[in-house]
């Protein structure tokens, strides 16, 4: 288990989004960014402003002033961006329209022998098809291994029964799991995992669970029934961070304090999790070792171990922060 803490003021954050001031049915809108729908904020909109009213042209197209500025201000975008992402040159940096041209252009760069890198769920037609067609494949949670066919998967169940044996340590005997509601595969095997861990301590321990949608909102009506029902749990276990947030506000509205009331943990560690107040225990997903072993089975390093066709697990990690402490007396 590791321990980090730090502060984060969403109310100026908030500022920065125009769009965040716009009331739906009179609360503050929430919205939580995509990669296809990213809001922006106000530096942003003022610099495509500028350039829209004062530079707009064709880069690396033209001999005449517009395009020249406009040329020069795409290059130091680009420069800023290896900067910001530590490249070795601007030239490492590539800007696509939007997040399916580039995985296009990803796929395309290895011409015909296209690697396949498959994150999500998905049918088995589909990965048959994959099966057939002898494309280097590696699945993320789905799937089994076989020739040319990698499997890497997170031991979630053991996230969840680290975060459960923590708590009961502190002296936690009443758990509340909020979900969502998804067939995902592991996200459903995050609440079994709840499930099968706090029956080992029975009858000691006492539990509820409740869903509602993926997001901030979700987690705090789901949170908001489970108080409502008469039960007061001493810790909250979330699916994932994002409900968690929706979690810490839901018990702000009901006047209990974090940690010192009620205990709170995420799960994947996504970076809202060390900013968001108090900062939450959550479990890591280690994303950059998975993004690794991913490369290295598809394109292999002759100096390291070959992992393609394998089934690879990883334990995931508790991370200990300020919103769990041991339970009221």
């Amino acid at each position: 288990m590791t321990h980090a803490a730090l502060a984060f003021d969403v109310t100026r954050i908030r500022e920065d989004f125009p769009i965040l001031s716009t009331t739906v049915r009179g609360v503050p809108l929430v919205f939580l960014d995509s990669g296809a729908s990213a809001q922006k904020p106000r530096q942003v909109i003022a610099a495509m402003t500028r350039f829209l009213e004062t530079s707009y042209a064709n880069v690396h197209r033209g001999a005449y002033h517009l395009s020249e500025a406009a040329t020069e201000a795409f290059e130091n975008a680009r420069a800023a961006a290896a900067r910001f992402l530590n490249a070795a040159s601007p030239r490492e940096i590539l800007f696509t329209a939007n997040a399916t041209a580039a995985f296009n252009l990803l796929a395309h760069s290895f011409g015909p022998s296209c690697k396949a890198v498959v994150v999500s769920e998905m049918d088995s037609a589909l990965m048959k098809e994959l099966q057939a067609s002898k494309t280097p494949c590696v699945f993320y949670d789905v799937g089994k291994p076989q020739e040319r066919m990698t499997n890497i998967r997170v031991n979630y169940r053991r996230g969840i029964e680290r975060l459960v044996e923590y708590l009961h340590d502190l002296g936690h005997c009443r758990f509340a799991f909020v979900g969502h509601h998804s067939t995902l595969g592991p996200t459903s095997e995050r609440e079994t995992a709840f499930l099968a861990s706090v029956k080992k301590f029975a009858p000691a321990v006492e539990w509820r669970t409740e869903a509602d949608r993926d997001g901030f909102e979700g987690g705090r009506m789901a949170a908001l029934r489970i108080l409502a029902g008469g039960f007061a749990p001493t810790a909250f276990i979330c699916v994932n961070d994002i409900m968690a947030v929706g979690v810490l506000r839901a018990l702000r509205e009901k006047g209990l304090r974090v940690p010192e009331d009620v205990s709170v943990t995420g799960f994947d560690n996504i970076r809202l999790a060390e900013f968001c107040e108090p900062p939450l225990t959550t479990v890591h997903i280690p994303r950059d070792e998975i993004g690794r072993l991913a490369f290295a089975a598809l394109i292999p390093d002759k100096e390291m171990p070959n992992v393609s066709g394998q089934e690879i697990i990883l334990e995931p990690e508790v991370v200990l922060r300020a919103s769990t402490s041991k339970a009221k007396r």
